[in-house]
């Protein structure tokens, strides 16, 4: 699943994607308010 941190909002930058890419999406979205 690729990530295109160039379309996303710049909040997203900050996020640790490293210590939570083993999480669900669906997990992860809802963090993100994105769900």
């Amino acid at each position: 699943m690729p990530i295109y941190l160039g379309k996303k909002p710049d909040f997203l930058l900050g996020y640790r994607f490293e210590d939570h890419w083993k999480e669900p999406i669906e997990n992860v979205r809802k963090r993100l308010g994105l769900a």
